[in-house]
């Protein structure tokens, strides 16, 4: 079972206090591994901590030339710099060796800037002449440029157990490698009405009979919070048939029994 109960409970003249009495009480169910596509609206069991940098490598934030700054300290609007243009790197490319004084690659956003390069120009802001980019003004280094690590240092602890996984995080999840995540185990909740006034929502109605329908609604409600209700169907108003249906109900993380609310 997921739920454990230290002592008793005793009346809480709140609701707040009732919860906080709840909590102190229980304790964390166990954790079990499961796929990161089944992950989404789970709860983490551990930290997460980075284990590489995320993005691995420095990338273009812009489509443009990779340039190194310092070839641009003296350009200006009157004097513009030409850049010999060596190449194009794509995302999925590497530039194979160190960008030499003097030349640019194109360079499309998303894609791993050259060794040696440390800023990039957009492309709006350029000119050509034959094979040479001209470049009319200076660039600070690491302009347009998005460092490695960006969104992750390796060792970083990024997620902190206790975490609802939605999308951002199971974004996150397989950007780090993640394809199985501890999680914590849903504890199941069973659900208990009675009354024997009650019967299903499929049958007929005699007279002094009503349709069950607070467990289908709590039912929903406990499967939005991300545990797994367990309906118990409907005891009837004798000391066995309760006895027997919360028995049942016993083995499940938590009962929930809605019924008893009158002299009857």
């Amino acid at each position: 079972m997921t739920a454990h109960f230290a002592g008793t409970i005793g009346p809480a003249a709140s609701v707040e206090e009732a919860l906080a009495a709840i909590l102190r009480a229980v304790s964390r169910g166990p954790e079990e591994e499961v796929p990161l596509a089944e992950a989404a609206g789970r709860v983490l069991a551990v930290d997460v901590v980075a284990s590489e940098d995320l993005w691995p490598f420095a990338r273009a934030a812009m489509d443009g030339v990779a340039v190194r700054a310092g070839d641009l300290a003296g350009a200006s609007e009157g004097t513009p710099v030409a850049l010999r243009a060596v190449g194009t790197v794509y995302s999925g490319q590497v530039w194979p060796s160190p960008l030499e004084p003097g030349t640019a690659v194109r360079i499309a956003t998303g894609a791993p800037v050259p060794p040696g390069a440390d800023a990039v120009v957009p492309r709006e802001l350029l000119m050509w002449r034959g094979g040479d980019v001209l470049i009319s003004g200076a660039i600070p280094q690491g302009r347009h440029v998005f460092p490695p690590g960006e969104d992750a240092r390796a060792g970083e602890t990024v997620l902190l157990a206790g975490t609802m996984i939605g999308s951002g995080q199971a974004a996150l999840l397989a950007s780090l490698g993640h394809s199985r995540v501890p999680m914590v185990r849903r504890p199941a909740v069973a659900i208990l009405a009675t009354g024997d006034e009650l019967v299903p929502p499929s049958a007929d109605l005699r007279p002094g009979q009503v349709r069950e329908s607070n467990s289908y609604a709590l039912a929903a409600e406990v499967a939005a919070i991300g545990a797994v209700p367990r309906r118990l169907g409907v005891a009837g108003d004798t000391t066995s048939d309760l006895d027997r249906k919360i028995q049942e109900g016993l083995q499940a993380d938590a009962l929930v029994v809605c019924g008893g609310v009158s002299v009857g």
